[in-house]
Formats: C-alpha cells, structure tokens, sequence
C-alpha cells in the first residue's frame, strides 16, 4: 500500500530547494566597470607591447575615476615608444616572476634623462610586474622609469638594466619625488649603474626595497644625488654595490636641500671598487642613521663621510671603513659598532657608548 504521509514532507522539501539562492557562476557576473585587461598575443612579445601601448593611448581618467589596467602574464615588448603613465590610472601586473614589460628606453637617438621605458605620473601606481630596459649599440643609455616632475608611487615591482652597453638607470628622477614600496632596483654591467639616481629636487622615499647596482666600470652607485636632490626615507631596504672605480651606497655633490635624510633600519654594504663610500659627498645636509648597518669595505673605503657641512647623528648602528669612519662638520653618536678601524673626524663629534673593531667600549668618548 502506497505511503501517503510522505507527500507532505516530499512537497516542503522541493519548496526548499526551490528557493535557495541561484549560484553565481563566472560567467554570470557583470563585467567591470573601471578596468581593462590587457591579454598578451602567444608567442608575439613585440605585439603584446602593441596591445599594451593601444590600450593605455584608448584611456584618459577623468574627474576622480580611478582605473585600473591589469596586464596578464606575459612579456610585453613595447621597444623604442615609452609607456607613459597616466594620472588616476594604475597599472598592475600578474607577479613580478610572470608579467614583464621590455623597451630600450629610449625613443630616439639622441639621449635624454626625461625617457624611460616607463615614463612615470602623478597619482597614480605601477605594481605586480617586472620592467626591463635594454640598451643597444644605437640607444645605449638605458633608463627604466624615468619620473620628469611626477611623483608615483611602486608597489611590488622589479626594475632592470643589466645590458653590456652604455650607462645603467634603475629610477631617474628630475623634480619628482616617487615612494617605493617593496622596490628590486638593479642596475648592471654599464660604464656606469645608478640604482635611483635625482636630478633637481627630488625627495624619494624607499621602502622595504633592495638596490644593486654592480659590475660597471667607472661608477656603481646604488643612491646619486644631483643638484638639490636627497632621499627623505631610506627604511628597511638593502643597498649593495660593488666595482669599477667608484663603489658607493650613496653618492653626490656636497651641496643639497636642507631637509634630514633619515636611514632606518637598512642595511648599505659598498666593496671592491678603486675608491669605496658607505654613504659618501652627496647633497646630504643633515644625516640620521637609525638601527641601520653602513659598511664600506676594501682598502680604501669610507664609511659615513657625507660632507664637511653636513650634521649628522647615528644611533644603534654599525658604522664601517678603513681610512675613515665618519667625517661630519657636526656628529652626535651613540650606541654605535665602529666597524673598521678608521677615523672618526669633523669640526664637533661627541660619541656616548660606542665600541671600535676589537670591541673595546667607549662610554663618553670617541675611539
């Protein structure tokens, strides 16, 4: 005999089923409304940069819209045009490791330091890529982002030039003043390698970055300071350089913006070069060094010698090089490892609880 009491139950529970939510399938979303994606063409770097440099031209932000371009893994070969940024427009990749744009840097034969392969903007972010820039015989100066009077900001992006031709820039800036963020900056194999280099006034601030600029054969330099162009923040970032005739964490004209330059927590190694800085001459007025190691290694190394006007204070660091230490018009040390051996000089130096190379303890006085 048929259960009929069972019908009932039967009944609700199809109801219930019935009104669950409909599941929400990926094709069924709306599509997006303020960002394009940009898809590589397999196999065709050249016209994946094509595609690139089209769809960047295609958008112009107005008002306070925000957009977002987001490159799918690839390489994206744009050559001789620059990719130049745009305000409120950011750029974002796949990951450092699969989404690279590649450009010689340069649009024309006759160099300038205004060119990059990225051309920089204000308000506005690059993040989740690699850029690469590769100089040639005909182009041999290569800039990787270059930020003529704009300020971006970089976020989780590695910036190369390491080709055997002509002069190296990771960053070139004039009157602009970029913050960085998870940056890897390297610089390589030119006559000459600038991790960040500043022309005018320029203000960076670093972050939670790391520069290398290495193997060239005059200078390797991981900060330039030119004109009245310094660093505001150099925190938590590693700074290494290596080679040529000059090897130099921070380098530049004895002349610059009065504003501090502050090293937190940061780490600048410089060696094997004909003539080594720590942080060396370079538009430094006023220098603190913070929980930071500064090490100038090799025979004729420097440590923290910025300059004979520059006051400068350091806490709760190490301080290295072998023919001098620190050199300042005005030094106020405390609770400092003198790596080295090298002097410590300067027109007022006052030194409270420092130690020398063989660790011996300076509780009121200079080694």
């Amino acid at each position: 005999m048929r259960n009929t009491t069972r019908f009932p139950f039967r009944l609700m529970l199809l109801a219930s089923i019935v009104l669950l939510p409909t599941p929400v399938m990926a094709h069924d979303t709306l599509p997006y409304q303020r960002t394009v994606i940009v898809s590589p063409v397999p196999g065709d770097p050249v016209a994946s940069g094509t595609a690139l440099l089209a769809s960047v031209a295609a958008l112009s932000p107005s008002g306070t819209d925000r957009w977002l371009l987001k490159l799918e893994p690839g390489t994206y070969d744009i050559g001789t045009q620059p990719l130049q940024m745009k305000r409120r427009l950011d750029i974002e990749g796949s990951g450092q490791g699969v989404t690279t744009i590649l450009g010689t840097g340069q649009e024309s034969l006759s160099f300038s330091f205004t060119t990059g392969v990225i051309q920089g903007a204000d308000n506005t972010e690059l993040r989740n890529l690699r850029v690469q820039c590769q100089s040639t015989v005909e182009r041999p100066g290569c800039i990787t982002m270059a930020n003529y009077e704009a300020s971006p900001r970089l976020v989780d992006v590695t910036l190369v030039a390491n080709s055997e031709i002509g002069n190296h820039w990771g960053i070139r800036n004039t009157d602009a003043s970029p913050e960085l963020d998870r940056v890897t900056i390297v610089a390589a194999n030119g006559y000459v390698n600038y991790a960040v280099a500043g022309g005018g006034l320029s203000r960076p601030i670093l972050r939670h970055s790391s520069l290398e600029a290495k193997g060239g054969s005059f200078h390797n330099v991981g900060i330039w300071n030119n004109s009245d162009s310094s660093p505001l923040l150099v925190e938590d970032t590693k700074i290494q350089t290596f080679g040529g005739y000059t090897s130099a964490g921070m380098l530049g004209p004895e002349y610059g913006p009065s504003d501090p330059v502050t090293i937190r927590r940061s780490q600048i190694t410089a060696t094997n070069a004909d003539r080594i800085y720590g942080i060396g001459p370079g538009s430094i007025r006023d220098l603190k060094v913070e929980h930071s190691k500064v090490l100038a290694k090799g025979p004729n190394s420097y440590g923290v010698v910025p300059g004979p006007y520059t006051k400068v204070t350091v806490t709760h660091s190490e301080i290295g090089g072998e023919i001098e230490s620190l050199f300042a018009a005005d030094a106020q040390i405390g609770l400092t490892w003198f790596r080295s051996g090298g002097s410590i000089g300067g027109f007022t130096v006052e030194c409270a609880g420092v130690y020398d190379e063989a660790l011996t303890f300076y509780p009121s006085t200079c080694p």
